[in-house]
């Protein structure tokens, strides 16, 4: 049984993705802290204004998945990690169509009274080929 803090939290998850599926950058503000610092799969590092561009401006979300999330709450702050599929087109690529697959860690701080992303680190996994190696 999940504490009124962590059933809100997974809500706000579900938020976030719903929020860059359907290519709401307000609602997605409203839910990362002023100090986001947020880590790409690439290895790019983007602050808040700097994420919010490329969501607006390059990344169309088609798809968003999370899977096996774990969450552990402290006192101001929740760690939550966790499996993240997502299906984009980057614009203005050539319009392919990319599937990316993740290991994500989240740290969520309340600010305030509201529960904020303010950092959140993606790592790569390797598309599921067969080869266990």
């Amino acid at each position: 049984m999940f504490t009124t803090i962590e059933s809100r939290l997974f809500e706000l998850e579900r938020q976030r993705c719903r929020a860059l599926t359907d290519g709401h950058t307000d609602k997605l503000a409203r839910l990362l802290s002023p100090k986001l610092s947020h880590v790409h799969a690439t290895g790019r590092v983007e602050n808040l204004d700097q994420y919010l561009r490329y969501v607006s401006e390059r990344a169309e979300f088609l798809q968003m998945q999370r899977s096996n999330l774990q969450l552990d709450v402290e006192p101001g702050f929740a760690v939550m990690t966790g499996g993240q599929s997502a299906v984009l087109r980057l614009k203005p690529d050539d319009g392919r169509i990319r599937r990316l697959e993740a290991w994500v860690t989240q740290l969520w701080v309340l600010e305030g009274k509201d529960w904020r992303l303010r950092a959140f680190q993606a790592t790569p996994l390797p598309m599921a080929t067969g080869d266990s190696s």
